[in-house]
């Protein structure tokens, strides 16, 4: 779940990422109208909402893995386990 949480907020960091994150969706003709969703702690359904979206571009994820290297590096960790600022 906490992956899914930074992959999402990844996406969602940046109007380019988002625009990046859309085209690799066109092209791999994934049609939702929904877009992609960060949890909030006081919305009650909000955490399933992020994951029935996320599930949804889960391919598109993986096509971001696979050509985008900030995504990589996103997810990296320090010495200290917390996350690299990017």
């Amino acid at each position: 779940m906490v992956k899914i949480r930074n992959a999402v907020r990844f996406v969602r960091s940046s109007p380019s990422r988002q625009l990046v994150f859309n085209q690799c969706a066109e092209m791999l003709k994934i049609r939702s109208k929904k877009s992609i969703y960060l949890d909030v702690v006081t919305i009650w359904n909000s955490l399933y909402m992020m994951l029935d979206v996320a599930a949804k571009f889960d391919v598109v994820f993986m096509r971001l893995e696979e050509t985008d290297l900030r995504y990589l590096s996103y997810f990296e960790v320090d010495s200290k386990g917390k996350q690299k600022k990017t």
